[in-house]
């Protein structure tokens, strides 16, 4: 899924709840520029979203931001293992993950 279109204002929510609201993070840091060339995951859980992630063309997984109601369901580990999925698809060599120290 792009960045752009329907979904766009559900990621940019769901990031903005994680990274600006609880963590204190400068929205700004985290607009930075590679989102509408990545590729994003939405989980749904509940009838609502409540976790995204973007993978970058060159394996780069990041801007993982799972709802704090929602950290013990495993939505994070589901979109880390679609991304590996999806890296086999394009036959990417390998994937990394961009995480803060605490997360990693």
């Amino acid at each position: 899924m792009k960045f752009e279109g329907q979904y766009a204002p559900v990621i940019k929510a769901v990031r903005n709840a994680v990274f600006t609201i609880e963590q204190n993070i400068d929205a700004g840091k985290d607009l930075d520029g590679e989102g509408p060339a990545a590729t994003h995951i939405l989980v749904k859980q509940d009838g609502k979203y409540v976790a995204t992630g973007r993978m970058l063309n060159d394996g780069h997984i990041g801007r993982l931001a799972v709802l704090k109601a929602s950290r013990d369901k495993s939505p994070g580990t589901k979109i880390i293992l679609a991304f590996v999925e999806e890296a086999r698809k394009r036959r990417l060599k390998f994937v990394y993950l961009g995480a803060q120290v605490h997360a990693a």
